[in-house]
């Protein structure tokens, strides 16, 4: 008998999921920029991880859904990173 077919099936995890975490930064009345300031991961008992790269000074984060990135879809901002760049976005 092999000694590898006496061990049990490895188990599949689903691929970790993640978000990424904005911060929305209100510029006059009708601005606003979406601002990427760390990532979200799901993890399989339904908890969420958040690891931020900076912290945000108006104590709001916004957690979406990630999405293929798809560079027809910036409507704006500028080199780093800002813009109002997410769906939903209300200007």
């Amino acid at each position: 008998m092999n000694a590898l077919n006496d061990l049990p099936p490895l188990s599949v995890d689903p691929p970790r999921t993640w978000r990424p975490v904005y911060t929305i930064i209100e510029r006059g009345a009708d601005k606003r920029y979406w601002l990427r300031i760390g990532t979200a991961f799901d993890n399989r008992d339904k908890s969420v991880n958040l690891k931020l790269d900076a912290l945000p000074v108006n104590g709001q984060l916004q957690i979406r859904d990630s999405e293929p990135y798809d560079p027809s879809r910036r409507r704006g901002g500028d080199a780093n990173g800002h813009g109002p760049a997410m769906p939903g976005d209300v200007s």
